[in-house]
């Protein structure tokens, strides 16, 4: 590793008290991620009781997301039924 670079985490570790490795920490926000993708929004999109694409978008998305962000998900339909009042009815939104 690069000096500069260990001192850099060094840093950041001790001012935003990690409590871990600032390694850790990334590891952990990914698992976290990986968990909302695969676990939360794929597995509702793919209940859907219409085929869809689904794309994640937002902050787990671009991987910057906090304990409070909601998951962001485009649904997109080739035969979409109905007006825009029945097709959020149909999506079950948790």
């Amino acid at each position: 590793m690069v000096e500069g670079a260990g001192r850099a985490i060094e840093y950041a570790n001790k001012i935003l008290d990690l409590g871990g490795s600032f390694m850790e920490v990334i590891e952990k926000r990914r698992r976290l991620r990986e968990q909302a993708i695969n676990k939360e929004a794929l597995s509702w999109a793919a209940g859907l009781p219409f085929k869809v694409t689904a794309m994640l978008v937002g902050s787990h998305a671009r991987g910057d997301f906090n304990l409070w962000s909601d998951i962001d998900v485009v649904l997109i339909s080739e035969d979409p039924e109905g007006g825009p009042i029945e097709r959020l009815k149909a999506l079950d939104i948790p």
